[in-house]
């Protein structure tokens, strides 16, 4: 075949695809922020930019050769979407707390309010630390009230004494990464107060914007005061969260079943939330329109209720708390009325195309977050298998009986019904396959009964609780939103019921092993040419899938872990399951560890129970054995002498400071610089260690030293040989990281 008809068929392929161009240009996009954010090393500012404008450059010179030219467009809309990353860091960087500080002297003013039963967690902005130069202060910190916190309003101008700690970086090597979050949200440090706050004079008059978010605030608080008093139970505090987005009042067991069950995306305000709301506003709005014949007859009510529902998402998203997930929900929602606005259909795959592309270039960090992962592939998916069954769907909605007579007309609301039921399961079967992948890998957990549950849970909440809230707030100036608050607690208790119900039923809830990224890529490529491939080579797409489903199989979780805080150690049994030093020390990091190892249950590996056969403890520290190599836990130092003679790698909670040159050492100093430390023992006897620090790289939302952390990813050790050839040289210590 010569070039020619080569060049002849890539037009053709491209030709055909073109309905979908928008869809492959938020890929490009999304494919440059992706890299951005993978890299180990913070990019020069005009990196980006500067690719992007040689790109278009080039793609015009290339004008004259179609296929040619749109390969170098779509690599100068990944190097758009590598830019915005770049400047939207830029833009967000503000200062965040490089280490605790107790007894802080705060002061701020409070943005926020989270009430919890005793106690608040409110949002400072404006701060001042006094142990902090302006210039090392974040601009917002949170912090817990436990004493007098009734009486804090939003606006206060407040002084406080208060421990503070900063944002936590990842707590495993390849786990969560809490502190660049962080960075995105405005946070630069949390902790609590110690004592009462207490109330300043105000500083000077408030901006209009400051103002306004006040307002808002002050409204979030007295909707939710309103829906507690009229229904202090559970199904309350349900109704509080669908409503506000305020989640403090629901108890952890109704939590735990709500995720358990597959409900949990329900308790966060998001794009199904929204497009809940703005939808019964539109279709609402529209229908009463349709009753007054020279409006509907004379004037787009379309276009005028599309508008109306742009404002109502909107307001909706403020009483949300205007959350960054709730933002980049409002925008898709926008762009979709917009397209509305234009005659355009809005459940499309152009439209679905340019509300991701409008999330990406305002919130380009959005990518990496599980809700954006989520809420697009739903989509995505749920567009193109409507798509592929449009003529079928027409058909059967279409369809109309022939009698005339009663017969007739309760066979065509039987067959609406079932016309309703087989959408709604579809879609409910559909967007759970979808999310099942990046459920997996951002929570290390698969809601076996998921689909179930949705199918109960989401039209209840979409046909009755939604409706009774919009209505009750629509009366609430009027004093006559009781009852459908009462209404609308009826419906969340329904969905209470089944969040219990199916999480009680046997293996509701399966733990999965830590997916590899490389693995999620695959699965959302893969994913993405099934959905957006309009020819038959859409069915490579399956490949990438399998691929990526097939590794968790060959997924190796470490033999070791010991937490950056030198507290918590975890081992791994005959079993592959881990083992604990502490039941108490570093809950959350625990939790982490066992569920990446695809486990409930902790157990400590101290006692008469212990159940690793290779390991031996006493008061002093534990000899651990796999593999033929020797691993020394030491926990106090005591014993530090013996085992650096004997071990192969010492991993030491108390700074080792001389004298131990022979084995592999992880010590106190290390685990301060680096983080947790993840170590993997070969069926060889090699080593392989890798730390938190290891996984960040040089990044502006990196504690400053783990930027330089020196434990980086390593494979040492070769039991054939001993003696220097298996020991790293250590640099020179400093200081005490205690």
């Amino acid at each position: 075949m010569d070039l020619g008809a080569i060049r002849d068929r890539g037009e053709a392929f491209l030709a055909e695809e073109r309905p979908n161009w928008p869809g492959w240009l938020a890929v490009a996009l999304g494919l440059g922020i992706a890299v951005y954010f993978a890299l180990p090393q913070e990019p020069p500012l005009w990196l980006g930019a500067s690719l992007a404008v040689g790109g278009l450059v080039l793609a015009v010179l290339l004008r004259r050769n179609p296929t040619a030219a749109l390969l170098i467009l779509a690599l100068a809309a990944g190097s758009i979407g590598f830019g915005v990353a770049q400047f939207r860091t830029a833009l967000v960087a503000a200062p965040q707390l490089q280490d605790p500080i107790r007894y802080a002297h705060v002061t701020g003013r409070i943005a926020e309010i989270e009430p919890f039963p005793n106690a608040a967690r409110v949002v400072l902005d404006r701060v001042a630390i006094a142990e902090l130069p302006a210039e090392a202060t974040p601009l917002q910190i949170k912090i817990r009230v436990n004493k007098d916190a009734a009486t804090l309003k939003l606006g206060d101008r407040v002084d406080l004494l208060a421990n503070l700690t900063p944002p936590s970086p990842p707590l495993a090597p390849g786990a969560f990464d809490f502190r660049r979050r962080a960075f995105f949200e405005g946070e630069g440090a949390s902790g609590f107060a110690l004592g009462a706050a207490r109330v300043l004079p105000p500083l000077g008059e408030e901006t209009w914007r400051a103002r306004l978010g006040l307002w808002i605030g002050r409204l979030r608080a007295t909707i939710g005061q309103r829906i507690a008093s009229l229904e202090p139970e559970a199904a309350g505090a349900m109704t509080r969260a669908l409503t506000v987005g305020d989640q403090t009042a629901l108890t952890k067991a109704d939590t735990e079943a709500m995720r358990t069950s597959g409900l949990a995306h329900l308790l966060s305000i998001s794009g199904l939330h929204i497009g809940m709301a703005a939808g019964l506003f539109f279709v609402g709005l529209r229908s009463l329109l349709a009753l007054i014949p020279a409006l509907a007859l004379n004037f787009p009510i379309k276009k005028w209720s599309a508008a109306a529902a742009i404002g109502a998402a909107g307001f909706y998203a403020l009483l949300a708390g205007a959350t960054v997930p709730t933002q980049r929900s409002f925008i898709m929602i926008a762009i979709v009325f917009i397209g509305v606005l234009m005659d355009r259909s809005p459940f499309s795959f152009r439209m679905v195309a340019w509300a991701a592309i409008g999330v990406l270039l305002l919130a380009p960090e959005a990518l990496v977050g599980a809700s954006f992962q989520m809420s697009f592939f739903a989509v995505l998916g749920l567009i193109a298998v409507f798509e592929a069954l449009r003529t079928r769907i027409a058909q059967w909605r279409g369809g109309r009986a022939l009698e005339t007579d009663w017969f007739g007309r309760v066979a065509d609301t039987l067959r609406g019904a079932g016309f309703w039921l087989a959408t709604t399961m579809l879609t409910s079967v559909v967007a759970s396959l979808m999310t099942a992948p990046f459920a997996m890998y951002h929570f290390d957990r698969l809601s076996t009964y998921g689909v179930v549950a949705n199918l109960v849970a989401v039209p209840l909440t979409g046909f009755w609780v939604m409706p009774m809230e919009m209505i009750a707030l629509l009366l609430m100036p009027f004093g006559l939103d009781a009852p459908f608050w009462h209404l609308a607690a009826r419906g969340c208790d329904g969905i209470l019921w089944v969040a219990h119900t199916v999480s009680a039923w046997p293996y509701a809830n399966l733990i999965t092993p830590a997916m590899p990224s490389a693995a999620m890529m695959a699965i959302a490529l893969g994913m993405i040419l099934i959905c957006l491939l309009r020819s038959r080579w859409r069915g490579l797409g399956l490949a990438p899938v399998l691929a990526g489903l097939a590794s968790l199989l060959f997924v190796t979780t470490p033999d070791v872990l010991v937490g950056g805080d030198a507290k918590l150690l975890a081992i791994k049994d005959g079993q592959g399951h881990y083992q604990l030093n502490s039941l108490r020390a570093s809950k959350l990091a625990a939790e982490t560890w066992l569920r990446r190892n695809g486990q409930l249950e902790a157990v400590r590996f101290e006692g008469d129970e212990n159940a690793i056969p290779d390991l031996s403890c006493d008061p002093q520290g534990c000899i651990y054995r796999r593999n033929a190599r020797t691993v020394a836990l030491t926990f106090n130092g005591e014993g530090l002498g013996e085992d650096c003679a004997q071990a192969d790698l010492v991993i030491s909670a108390v700074p080792i400071r001389r004298g131990c040159r022979k084995p592999i050492t992880i010590d106190r100093f290390d685990l301060w610089r680096g983080g947790a430390h993840a170590v993997w023992i070969g069926p060889d006897g090699r080593f392989r260690i890798q730390s938190v620090a290891a996984t960040l790289g040089d990044r502006p939302w990196v504690l400053d030293r783990m930027r330089q952390g020196i434990r980086d990813d390593r494979l040492v050790g070769d039991p054939d040989q001993t003696g220097e050839d298996d020991v790293e040289t250590l640099p020179e210590r400093v200081g005490d990281a205690d």
